[in-house]
């Protein structure tokens, strides 16, 4: 859809009749110039969603299709692929839970639901595949866990002892990087 609108604009902007003058010259200069912004754009979006479909390996590799058409290092991309998804979901619970900056959480989101007491719950891999999902975070997304039973407690564990509730998925993938900086208490 993004990808049409972009489209659209650059037709649009073409199909305009030219004006006259000098204002009209930069009028036009400024047109080609977003044009060629919007076509740049669009291009390197469809190739970053086509990048992250490579690398996502939704299905399971085991399976018994002997008969693939792909080429032969099918299986070498599906390594890679899943090489790529735990590395940038490891790196990304790190970032999360470890990296602060006067204690607090470097990631301005992470820090509001932290403060408010909520628990590091899930990450989630392809879970924003827009062109901004994409730029951003390649297209992980996280989930945090409000339990209102606990949602004080974890406030002042936050804010005072510097600790971050964090789930046993989030748990092992801190463990799996190796983070030994991780201030991180156990999921109740």
């Amino acid at each position: 859809m993004w990808l049409s609108k972009q489209y659209s604009r650059l037709c649009e902007a073409r199909a305009r009749p030219a004006p006259h003058g000098l204002l009209a010259a930069q009028q036009q200069e400024q047109g080609r110039r977003q044009a060629q912004q919007a076509a740049t754009a669009a291009s390197s979006s469809a190739a970053a969603v086509r990048g992250l479909d490579r690398y996502s390996s939704t299905g399971s590799s085991g399976g018994s299709s002997g008969g693939s058409s792909g080429g032969g290092d099918s299986g070498a991309d599906s390594a890679a692929g899943d090489l790529f998804r735990a590395l940038l979901l490891r790196l990304s619970a790190r970032y999360l839970a470890s990296e602060r900056r006067r204690n607090l959480a470097l990631d301005p989101v992470a820090n509001f639901h932290l403060k408010n007491g909520a628990q590091l719950w899930r990450l989630n891999w392809g879970g924003d595949t827009s062109p901004r999902g994409l730029a951003n975070s390649f297209g992980v997304m996280v989930n945090y866990r409000y339990d209102l039973d606990l949602v004080h407690a974890r406030n002042q564990a936050y804010l005072v002892g510097h600790t971050v509730a964090v789930s046993d998925q989030v748990r092992l993938l801190l463990r799996d990087c190796g983070d030994t900086r991780a201030r991180v208490s156990s999921p109740e």
